[in-house]
């Protein structure tokens, strides 16, 4: 009897492949009604609700001409694009186009009103300036919580321009491409970024801390944009802080692709404006990798998360949807609610390709593996940080849904594809116990 109550309470705590539903508290008027409005705003994307480019800029600098740039990867050219960011700012804006050819750059500061073009033949490094172990190429922030950056952006109009970061991890440091805290209105766009298994997400969403609150961006659009050979913990982006975001025809090769974890240990103690929501996210894809999407909330309240297209071709899951918690450090600073994701989330069309080997696995999911596929994982680990302890093995699920938050989710978005893995066609995932 012992061993049925405690079977049955592990099944409880399910993890659902392409999840069971989970339903809203309302009446079906009322949940088609927060539907049709949830939509009709999310997906008006083309009426100002995120961010506009500008048709036309008051003046145009070409970085490489105008400030004698050597494209030579070995010289710091952070100084001179940071003057001329400062320069055009101080003018009233502006955009500075920076041509095809090889440049290193780190810590440089966006200003507002201005734009930075890159050609789709530049290749950008982050300069390993020394004693620097964490790089960081561009920041978007303001230290003035009444006066956020505004009206900043890097792209492309020409195909994708790369940042190579081959040269990083062999020097032991950790990389982000760009961080957003206190800035209001940008546009990041058609980058591929060639990792190597660094420590850090390339895109970081997160706060400034200014008088014991935390201010994060607002009113910003991320598309285009791609990674190869993350590591599982991190990937393409990881958003902590962020109102009114969109992300749209973002992929990943390794790691998770888009990652909602509000896991700053600085909201312990402070106040947050703009916590995660009112996040939209179209054509999200994980390659060979932790998962599409993760939602993973910590101790923080988020709101409404609406991600949509989402394909998985040998990844762990395409998306985990994990449950709220709070550390030992949280309830010695008084932290006594979990974290959850607003109910009326939307997951809609998610596709999933299975495999015996390939995606990226953690040993804590290994408990949800059918039997047959238990002994398919590798011994050795794929990554040199900590935390790193990931594998190469076997598709868990399609989806692993492990909240006791409610989100609007059920497997008929799912769309099955057959593969080797055919023990994971079903919906409901328990541990499994095998002789």
């Amino acid at each position: 009897m012992k061993r049925i109550i405690k079977y049955l309470s592990v099944l409880f705590l399910v993890v659902l492949f392409f999840s069971c539903s989970k339903k809203l508290n309302i009446t079906k008027t009322q949940n088609d009604k927060v539907k049709t409005e949830l939509e009709s705003v999310l997906l008006s994307t083309n009426k100002g609700e995120f961010y506009t480019l500008p048709t036309s800029f008051k003046k145009t600098v070409n970085f490489k001409t105008e400030y004698n740039v050597d494209n030579d990867f070995s010289t710091d050219d952070s100084e001179k694009l940071q003057k001329a960011i400062d320069k055009l700012s101080d003018a009233g804006g502006g955009k500075i186009v920076i041509p095809e050819g090889n440049y290193s750059f780190n810590e440089v500061s966006l200003k507002k009103d201005v734009h930075i073009e890159i050609d789709k033949d530049a290749v950008l490094r982050p300069f390993a300036a020394l004693g620097k172990k964490a790089l960081l190429m561009f920041s978007f922030t303001s230290t003035n919580k009444n006066v956020p950056l505004r009206n900043t952006g890097i792209y492309c109009t020409n195909g994708k321009f790369t940042v190579d970061l081959n040269y990083v991890r062999p020097l032991g440091r950790g990389f982000r491409f760009c961080i957003f805290k206190n800035a209001d209105g940008f546009l990041v766009s058609d980058v591929s970024i060639l990792d190597n298994h660094t420590q850090f997400s390339a895109f970081v969403f997160n706060g400034e801390t200014i008088n014991n609150r935390a201010y994060g961006p607002k009113n910003g659009v991320l598309k285009n944009a791609n990674t190869t050979n993350s590591d599982y913990g991190y990937g393409l982006i990881q958003m902590q802080l962020g109102k009114n975001i969109f992300y749209s025809n973002i992929s990943g090769i390794g790691g998770a692709t888009l990652r909602l974890e509000p896991h700053n240990k600085n909201l312990r103690t402070l106040d947050a404006v703009n916590v995660i929501d009112n996040i939209v996210a179209r054509n999200v894809r994980c390659t060979e990798g932790n998962a599409a999407i993760m939602l993973s909330p910590h101790f923080m309240a988020n709101g409404i998360v609406d991600l949509r297209d989402i394909t998985s071709v040998r990844c762990g899951a395409a998306v985990r949807i994990e449950g709220g918690f709070i550390s030992k450090d949280e309830k010695a600073y008084g932290i006594t609610s979990i974290g959850s994701f607003d109910s009326r989330s939307i997951i809609r069309d998610v596709k999933v390709t299975y495999a015996e080997t390939g995606a990226q696995v953690k040993p804590k999911h290994y408990r949800y593996l059918p039997c047959n596929l238990k002994g398919l994982t590798t011994k050795n680990v794929l990554s040199e940080f900590l935390h790193g302890d990931s594998f190469e093995g076997p598709s868990i699920a399609g989806v692993i849904y492990t909240s006791k938050y409610s989100i609007d989710f059920n497997e008929s978005h799912v769309t099955k594809f057959e593969g080797p893995n055919n023990g994971l066609q079903k919906v409901v995932r328990a541990v499994v116990k095998c002789n």
